[in-house]
């Protein structure tokens, strides 16, 4: 029966059975990814007031205030009234969107992560921190790699994305809305380098290559995995916060440190390791057999080749005793003649 389940099915039963395994990996994810944060808050204070005045501390609370709430002078960091501290938990989801959807993260940590999703789908047995150390030791210079890609390419889309949006015509309003699809795509993009780096040994550039194509080929697929990381770090916490106040503050961060990163990630790399399976796994392994079968058959002919010839050797001498036979019966005929 568990041949007959589908790909939905495997994956909530493979998180299930490995849950402990999967949360210990959340729990590391946002530990060793601390540096991370640093970068991501220096982005969301840089570039979400562009992207919408309201966000403008100034703005934000002449905004909350017209709303109804009860608003002490402007948003602070150190502020202790609901409207600050609203304001900067929404700095940090948005810190929590950008680390978790592998846009603002450090490469050789998630190539190590990366190693033990890709082995959970395989269903081989996984051991979290030596699984994680063979990751980042085998991928440690396309890893690093990959994060200044990462890095740089989201700093030009979010720059992209606020300068144009705020010009106020419809080429600017067209060129931000493209610059925000192609940074959910990246998004996409990214995981699915991650699992080829562990997967397969090509140069970076063809690791980006094969993964544009990937997200092309399963584009629906994986535009609804975008969206839902963004309702999985961003949106379902900030509804926990919104519905339960300070219970809501407690279950938000229990939710970060246990579940979110893990999932959003575990899913993406499920999704891209089945792809890298059945069109780049399946196909080299296919190769090598016939490559196996063509060496087989070739050693098969030397081996033939090789009795021939010791056939022919064998059979010569047994010509040669049948001249020495003749000529020793010729001299016996000449003896007799003679006497």
């Amino acid at each position: 029966m568990s041949g007959e389940r589908g790909p939905v099915y495997k994956f909530f039963s493979i998180y299930g059975n490995n849950f402990t395994k999967l949360t210990a990996v959340n729990f590391m994810f946002l530990v060793l990814n601390i540096p991370s944060m640093f970068a991501c808050i220096f982005l969301t204070l840089r570039f979400l007031p562009k992207l919408n005045s309201v966000f403008e501390p100034g703005n934000f609370a002449a905004f909350m205030a017209d709303a109804g709430y009860e608003v002490n002078g402007q948003v602070t960091a150190g502020g202790t009234d609901f409207v600050s501290q609203l304001y900067y938990i929404i700095v940090m989801f948005c810190v929590m969107l950008l680390m978790g959807s592998l846009l603002v993260c450090i490469g050789p940590f998630q190539a190590g992560f990366s190693q033990i999703y890709r082995n959970l789908y395989r269903g081989d047995m996984i051991y979290p921190l030596q699984d994680f150390k063979k990751g980042v030791k085998n991928n440690l210079v396309q890893s690093l790699a990959s994060t200044v890609i990462s890095i740089v390419v989201t700093f030009v889309c979010l720059l992209a994305i606020s300068f144009y949006g705020q010009a106020g015509t419809k080429f600017g309003t067209v060129v931000s809305v493209l610059f925000t699809v192609i940074l959910f795509s990246f998004t996409a993009i990214q995981h699915i380098v991650y699992q080829l780096m562990v997967t397969v040994d090509l140069p970076l550039s063809k690791l980006y290559r094969n993964a544009v194509f990937f997200f092309l080929m399963r584009f629906i697929q994986y535009a609804v995995m975008a969206v839902s990381i963004v309702l999985i770090l961003f949106l379902l916490p900030f509804v926990f916060i919104s519905s339960f106040t300070y219970f809501g503050y407690g279950l938000a961060i229990l939710y970060y440190l246990t579940f979110a990163f893990a999932f959003c990630h575990f899913m993406l790399a499920y999704y891209s390791a089945g792809m890298i399976d059945t069109y780049i796994v399946k196909k080299i392994r296919a190769s090598e057999e016939n490559d196996e079968a063509s060496d087989d058959e070739n050693s098969e002919a030397d081996k033939e080749s090789d009795d021939d010839e010791e056939d022919d050797d064998e059979e010569e001498p047994d010509d040669d005793s049948d001249d020495e036979d003749e000529s020793d019966d010729d001299d016996q005929e000449e003896d007799t003649e003679e006497g």
